[in-house]
């Protein structure tokens, strides 16, 4: 999940991302704005190959309807076993994806947060993104600047980019 309607930036990795597991056999999709005009994200993905999740807004231009539909949507795809996993790149993503796992009650859900930036894996006003990160089954972090930031935070649960083992925990196991 992204929240954005640009194809570049953190939707181009999520994109690339998804494709790949596709390619290995999991039924990879990819949630972004559909709210705002962007980029031909649509046909970008049409062809990458990878379906777009048009049922959920996820538009940074926060307005309340647009949350409460999403909340609710996804939560009623997460509760009907929908997903496995739900990556999120973007704050607005991440609560909203934690909100859906917590409110689902599916004990197999993972949520797991891109922390691409130096402000994803600061702690933030009052400590809430520390918070949230703390709440995910696992943080996906792109260089050992930031997994060492997470590391003196006390955070665990996490993975370097590219590495297929590292410092992480899982609360489950996955499914393909």
């Amino acid at each position: 999940m992204v929240s954005s309607s640009s194809r570049t930036g953190p939707a181009e990795g999520l994109i690339s991302l998804a494709q790949e597991l596709r390619a290995q056999g999991c039924d990879a999709r990819f949630a972004g704005d559909t709210v705002r005009p962007g980029e031909n994200l649509g046909e970008h993905l049409a062809m990458a190959g990878v379906p777009w999740e048009t049922g959920l807004r996820l538009s940074r231009k926060v307005r309340l309807g647009d949350v409460v539909h999403d909340a609710k949507a996804l939560t009623a795809l997460a509760r009907a076993g929908r997903y496995d996993v739900l990556h999120a790149a973007f704050a607005h993503d991440h609560a909203l994806a934690l909100w859906a796992a917590r409110r689902s009650r599916n004990p197999d859900l993972r949520v797991v947060r891109a922390a691409q930036r130096r402000a994803d894996v600061s702690p933030g006003v009052l400590g809430q993104r520390h918070w949230a990160l703390r709440r995910s089954d696992g943080v996906v972090v792109h260089s050992a600047k930031y997994a060492a930031e997470l590391l003196s935070a006390g955070l665990r649960s996490f993975a370097r980019a590219g590495e297929s083992r590292g410092t992480h925990r899982w609360r489950g196991s996955w499914r393909a």
